[in-house]
């Protein structure tokens, strides 16, 4: 009985450091979106939502900054901030800080207070975003 429930903790702290790693992620993709590094962006990205935003442009990164150009040029900020980049971005640090993670074998999905859901893939040894 001693053994199981010590087992029982063991098991139960080694989802703590991938749920970390996913965070780590998430936050770094943030970084990215809010520092408009939509290279920086687009390399935390799995290759599927890489070609999802390129599009018809070259590259991701590319496709990005037509979207955001194609936002700001169609919506009215009402608060002087460039509302195309709001608009492609999903996740804000707060937001990022608030989550629940949920991971099965590769994939990651991460559930927030504001009811949005945020998909990991894991390639490589990184968690990438997924959609």
């Amino acid at each position: 009985m001693h053994r199981l429930a010590v087992l029982a903790v063991v098991l139960a702290g080694c989802g703590a450091p991938e749920q970390q790693h996913v965070q780590q992620a998430l936050r770094d993709y943030d970084r990215a979106w809010e520092q408009l590094n939509y290279d920086a962006a687009c390399a935390r990205m799995t290759e599927a939502l890489r070609r999802a935003y390129a599009g018809d442009a070259r590259d991701c990164a590319e496709g990005i900054r037509t979207l955001a150009s194609h936002a700001e040029e169609t919506i009215e900020p009402s608060d002087g901030e460039p509302l195309g980049e709001a608009i492609l971005v999903s996740l804000d640090a707060e937001t990022v800080a608030n989550e629940e993670i949920r991971i099965q074998g590769d994939t990651a999905t991460v559930y927030t207070d504001h009811g949005w859901t945020q998909q990991l893939r894991k390639v490589g040894g990184r968690w990438l975003i997924d959609g």
